[in-house]
Parts: C-alpha cells; sequence; structure tokens
C-alpha cells in the first residue's frame, strides 16, 4: 500500500480484509478510496455493498443513504439496493425520495411482491 496508494485492487481488498476482520473503522478509508479510483465497478458484491454494509452497522445512516444512492446511480439494476435504500429514506421521513425509488424498482422487476407491497403502504 505505501508503494502503490492509489491501486483499486490493493485498496479494495484491503478494505474488505478489515471489514471481515472486524475493523470496520479502518475499513471505510479503503473502500471509499476503492470507489473514487473506479467509481464504475458496482456489482453486486462490489466496494458499494460491502461499505453500505459498514455504514448500517456503524450507524452511520447518512452515509448509508448516500453510497446506496451512489451505488444506485452507478448500477440501478440491484433490486436489493433499491429496497433497502427506500426502506432508509422511509426511515429518515424522506418518503417521496422512497416514492420514486420504489417506482424505479417496478421497471426492474414488475413481479417484486415486496416492491409492490411497499409502495402501496408508502
Amino acid at each position: 500500500m505505501e508503494s502503490q496508494p492509489d491501486n483499486y485492487f490493493l485498496n479494495f481488498a484491503l478494505g474488505r480484509w478489515l471489514a471481515v476482520t472486524g475493523s470496520g473503522g479502518e475499513a471505510i478509508e479503503y473502500l471509499e478510496k476503492a470507489i473514487y479510483l473506479f467509481p464504475s465497478l458496482a456489482g453486486s458484491e462490489s466496494r458499494y455493498a460491502v461499505l453500505a454494509v459498514l455504514f448500517r452497522l456503524e450507524g452511520l445512516i447518512e452515509e448509508e443513504t448516500q453510497i446506496r444512492y451512489d451505488w444506485w446511480n452507478q448500477a440501478p439494476l440491484f433490486v436489493t439496493n433499491a429496497l433497502r435504500l427506500a426502506e432508509v429514506l422511509q426511515e429518515s421521513n424522506r418518503l417521496s425520495e422512497a416514492l420514486v425509488i420504489l417506482e424505479n424498482v417496478m421497471y426492474l422487476d414488475p413481479f417484486s411482491m415486496e416492491a409492490h407491497t411497499r409502495l402501496g403502504r408508502l
């Protein structure tokens, strides 16, 4: 890391390793750096996912909301991310934003009973 601090793969690997070993606070720095270096790599097991879970575990709701929005903007195909984003927005009383996310989920997965139910309740 000292010789290649801007190496995406090293930052992601170290961040993920720190997260798994219980050093979530330290992991955040490396995962955020990995996102900065390569923001478009946003698969279902990407650093966005790891970072979102870390933020939730640390109780950092605004940070979790922002990283889920960033993930949604990079890869709006992951319904589970969108559903969690809508949930966090609802918990923060940002109902109109949650509504938009749930409506978008309907285009991605029109047979999602959870999305239908939550949209109806909202």
